[in-house]
C-alpha cells in the first residue's frame, strides 16, 4: 500500500467525523468498520482533506449496500397508577 502515515491518519479522522453523523438518520454509526485495502498518494493531489473527502464518498457508497438497520432507543419504564378504591 502506498499510503504514508500522514494520510492514513486523515483516513481514521474522516471514518471517525462521518460515523458521528450517518446519512440515514443523522444519528451516530455504531458496529461498523472501516477496511482499506489499497492506495496510491499523488505528489500534486494528495492532500489530509483529499483522503477525508475520498473516505466520506467511500463510505456515502457503500453504505447503501451495507445493510445498515436504525437501531431504536430501549427504555425502562415505570408504570404507577393509583389504587381503584
Amino acid at each position: 500500500m502506498n499510503i504514508s502515515p500522514e494520510f492514513k491518519s486523515a483516513i481514521a479522522k474522516g471514518f471517525q467525523q462521518y460515523s458521528k453523523k450517518g446519512p440515514q438518520v443523522g444519528y451516530p454509526i455504531v458496529n461498523m468498520q472501516y477496511v482499506l485495502t489499497d492506495g496510491q498518494t499523488h505528489s500534486v493531489d494528495s492532500s489530509s482533506n483529499a483522503f477525508m473527502a475520498a473516505t466520506r464518498g467511500s463510505l456515502l457508497q457503500a453504505m447503501p449496500n451495507a445493510g445498515q438497520k436504525i437501531l431504536e432507543p430501549i427504555m425502562l419504564v415505570e408504570v404507577t397508577c393509583p389504587s381503584a378504591s
